[in-house]
């Protein structure tokens, strides 16, 4: 047996795995964004800058690993989520411009504006991914060449919605990791008392996963 597909289907669950975990961080901050002071939001996105572009090294390196190594795996993906990589390219888009733009134009209408488009970005990305691996978990319809044989409705089912919704409380909880660890005074405060808070509102995490399955999934009704 060959063991070069094995050493690329590792290195490629890497890169992913290792994307999912630093732009958390940083996606996850958005969740958080709006409840913090003007002066607090810059100083979080100075630290944030410094590290976005190569967070989405990862990402890049996962595709690429994985249009080269396993072709048909992702052309099923962009075939059966390209509307989900539209939206997922528009938000890097869109908040890379708001870390840009935030203080081109001393403006309170700029500003603010700028500040709502990074926020949704935090509860938007988590969501959209969430939905995905719920999907993929779950099972997507193909057809005799294996491409999506259903609708873009059909990836909306409860057992995806509730994957997304967990998807956001995980990015919720890392990013209020992120700002107990690299952010100054009140603010790292608030984030090591807003990510316990968050954590005492979920009973039994890992069981979680679990029990939506069996509620939301359509295999157990």
């Amino acid at each position: 047996m060959s063991f070069l597909p094995v050493t690329w289907f590792i290195l490629t669950g890497i890169f992913f795995t290792v994307y999912a975990i630093l732009d958390s961080f940083d996606s996850g901050v958005g969740f958080w964004y709006l409840f913090l002071p003007s002066e607090e939001r810059q100083l979080l996105l100075n630290k944030i800058r410094r590290f976005w572009i190569a967070n989405k090294l990862w990402l890049l390196a996962g595709i690429i690993a994985l249009f080269i190594t396993f072709p048909r795996v992702c052309i099923f993906v962009v075939g059966s989520f390209y509307p989900v990589i539209i939206i997922v390219a528009g938000i890097f888009v869109f908040r890379t411009l708001a870390i840009k733009l935030r203080n081109v134009v001393r403006n309170n209408l700029w500003i603010t504006a700028w500040d709502i488009i990074f926020a949704i970005g935090g509860y938007v990305l988590p969501l959209v991914i969430g939905i995905s691996a719920g999907n993929i978990l779950m099972g997507v319809p193909l057809d005799s060449n294996g491409h999506y044989a259903g609708t873009f409705s059909d990836l909306f089912s409860r057992y995806s919605i509730a994957a997304g919704l967990i998807g956001i409380v995980i990015f919720a909880i890392q990013g209020s990791l992120y700002l107990a660890l690299q952010a100054e005074g009140i603010t790292k405060k608030k984030g090591t008392y807003m990510g316990n808070d968050l954590l005492d509102r979920i009973p039994y995490p890992p069981s979680l996963p679990d029990s939506t399955e069996c509620y939301f999934s359509p295999y157990y009704n």
